[in-house]
């Protein structure tokens, strides 16, 4: 299995939220996106996961600044301020002997990363930054990534970093993630993050 690179803040632990921090405000934002996916949906069989969808965004967002920054605050009803000590507070309090919270952020082999967002991810989501080559290796990274952070029970997310993930070609048996609804048309994954800097969907 491929090995998954990681660049980190040095000498940063994860911090203890604040108890200000707005729970409630980014749960109404989480929320929120969930309804208007649903209201969107062309089918009734389908599985959606809001709160992955916002926690990457929402690690996206701690390197993202001017207009960037607005649409994503907008489009999932961000706080002004206290974002990432939410989210902080969400997966700590969320986690349990059998439940954990893992999201993973990669980016292009050779970009920039800042410390500052290095620093964040590390304090307030216990995380750091993968680098890969998207065009060489980075779907075996990928997958050797969530294999890791699932404890194997999504064994597999891609084939190739292409519109058309493993677990939803219609013509072949692949591996699916435990829980998966079937249908005759196609295949959904019950909660995955996805990557922001990866572009995934069935067609």
């Amino acid at each position: 299995m491929a090995a998954v690179p990681t660049l980190t803040a040095d000498g940063v632990e994860r911090a203890t939220p604040p108890g200000d921090a707005p729970i409630a405000e980014v749960a109404g934002g989480v929320t929120g996106v969930g309804h208007a996916l649903a209201e969107r949906a062309t089918t009734t069989n389908w599985v959606c996961s809001p709160l992955s969808l916002a926690y990457a965004f929402a690690m996206a967002r701690a390197g993202a600044g001017g207009e960037t920054a607005a649409e994503i605050d907008r489009v999932f009803g961000f706080p002004e301020h206290g974002l990432h000590g939410a989210f902080n507070a969400i997966a700590q309090a969320t986690a349990t002997a059998h439940v954990r919270v893992a999201n993973g952020l990669f980016t292009q082999h050779g970009l920039p990363v800042g410390a500052a967002f290095l620093e964040t991810l590390a304090a307030h989501y216990g995380s750091g930054v993968h680098p890969v080559d998207f065009g060489r290796d980075g779907a075996e990274v990928i997958n050797a990534w969530v294999h890791d952070a699932t404890a194997g029970r999504i064994p597999r997310l891609f084939d190739a970093l292409s519109p058309r993930p493993s677990w939803c070609s219609p013509t072949r048996s692949t591996s699916r993630p435990s829980g998966a609804t079937r249908s005759s048309r196609r295949r959904r994954p019950t909660s995955t993050s996805r990557p922001p800097a990866v572009r995934c969907g069935c067609r």
